[in-house]
């Protein structure tokens, strides 16, 4: 039997991890859960933004998706084609 989190324990996941590294600065919700109009379907996804002070650093230091939980599928469309772009103050991490 494959155990499925609550809503609430993967919402306070992504808090305690926030609240664990000084290094974030915001968390911000976006996408279908945070929409109230929108009906909650067993497909939602968490769309997450992480505010940090050192984007370079959380890229190389590879520590921090796997902190929300276990990744089945992660792509890194800010580094598919093997070069992370010159403008290093983002980067985009989306795992299932």
């Amino acid at each position: 039997m494959v155990y499925k989190r609550t809503e609430k324990e993967i919402f306070d996941t992504i808090l305690n991890v926030a609240n664990e590294h000084d290094f974030v600065r915001a968390v911000i919700l976006n996408g279908s859960k945070a929409d109230k109009n929108c009906l909650k379907d067993d497909y939602q996804d968490f769309d997450i933004l992480f505010i940090v002070k050192n984007v370079e650093y959380i890229v190389n230091s590879k520590i921090f998706p796997d902190k929300l939980g276990k990744i089945l599928i992660m792509q890194t469309p800010d580094k598919m084609d093997g070069i992370w772009p010159d403008n290093k103050d983002k980067y985009t991490y989306t795992s299932s």
